[in-house]
């Protein structure tokens, strides 16, 4: 947010001592704005000396304000107590902007017309614009993609939004089209904002249970299943408190995540290809996972069953090795017979 002030302030304020000015590097109330320099300098005819430094400063404020509109969703989405200050802020960061860029329009880019005539919007024009990158507007593939689309409509919003002031005092003979295009248009923005709201929290959600199950899956592959596992009791015990008290919630969550995605295309989200591959990716995460912790008790019973027999099983190497486990799971196998191949020597010839 500082980094944003200071942006701002160059695109609105440049260094140039003004009369009150004594020499003090903190007495900024006594610069001169840059467009009243440049207005003054046109009212009496001379060149404008500082459009491109307010040129490049300003889009410099605005690619700022896209991370930070960014920030203030994650902010929400993730509750933090000052949310609705940091928006608070950022919103009027956002109208400090707008208005620096409306006056820079007004100094820099203002149309020469005839003294009987004001200068007047092609509101059509302007609409028809931001309709077009309404539709236009892209969703997803991936996370990384998403938050940047996010922060941009967040910005094209507000702008969409401080139209409406400016079109209720309209007149003339297009008056009326014109509020009726603005309408669709506003519509259009909100449906897009909504649509990507939902797919965020969506894909959010997908990529935390797809990272939390491949986190889950290294740990158990890391472990050492061969007959010398140190301590086959404290992974019993481990393994039984998951299967008891998470792996029902962990499965509730992703069947919850399923119905959420197959709502959404039955009512015709926009972002149906991305909420398909996610789903699927984290279907088959999912059933790797399931196949492993079979993988994990079947080991953990045979492992079992030969310390009851074998007391002295330090000095006697069996026959699974320590990739046993993962080859198991790798090949999907979790059928008895291909799982006791993991299973050490018995003194009993199975």
């Amino acid at each position: 947010v500082l980094a944003l002030c200071l942006v701002v302030r160059k695109a609105g304020w440049y260094r140039v001592p003004g009369p009150g000015w004594r020499g003090s590097a903190r007495q900024e109330s006594a610069w001169l704005p840059v467009s009243h320099q440049d207005r003054q300098n046109g009212e009496q005819n001379q060149a404008l000396q500082h459009q491109q430094e307010t040129g490049r400063s300003l889009k410099e404020a605005e690619v700022l304000l896209k991370d930070l509109f960014l920030d203030v969703d994650k902010a929400r989405r993730l509750k933090h107590p000052q949310a609705e200050e940091i928006e608070k802020d950022i919103k009027q960061l956002h109208e400090r902007v707008t208005q620096e860029c409306a006056e820079y329009r007004s100094l820099y880019e203002k149309m020469v017309l005839p003294p009987d005539v004001g200068p007047r919007v092609d509101w059509a024009r302007v609409l028809e614009q931001k309709q077009k990158l309404v539709s236009e507007g892209q969703y997803g593939p991936g996370m990384a993609e998403l938050e940047q689309q996010v922060a941009e409509h967040n910005i094209l919003q507000r702008e969409i939004e401080a139209y409406g002031q400016q079109l209720r005092t309209l007149v003339g003979p297009d008056a009326a089209t014109i509020r009726n295009q603005y309408r669709d248009l506003l519509k259009a923005a909100s449906w897009r904002r909504q649509s990507l709201g939902s797919l965020y929290t969506h894909l959010q959600g997908c990529t935390r249970q797809l990272s939390a199950l491949a986190e889950q899956q290294g740990r158990i592959l890391q472990q050492d299943w061969s007959d010398l596992m140190p301590d086959p009791t404290g992974v019993r015990r481990e393994y039984e408190h998951f299967k008891q008290h998470e792996l029902l919630a962990q499965e509730q969550s992703i069947n919850q995540l399923e119905d959420d995605a197959e709502r959404m295309m039955e009512l015709g989200h926009p972002a149906i290809r991305p909420i398909q591959v996610h789903q699927e990716a984290l279907k088959m995460e999912w059933q790797n996972f399931l196949n492993l912790c079979i993988c994990q008790e079947s080991q953990l019973q045979r492992v079992e069953d030969y310390r009851k027999v074998s007391p002295g099983l330090g000095s006697q190497g069996g026959g699974c090795r320590r990739g046993g486990l993962r080859a198991a799971q790798t090949t999907g196998a979790v059928r008895k017979t291909e799982l006791w191949r993991c299973v050490p020597r018995s003194p009993w010839g199975e």
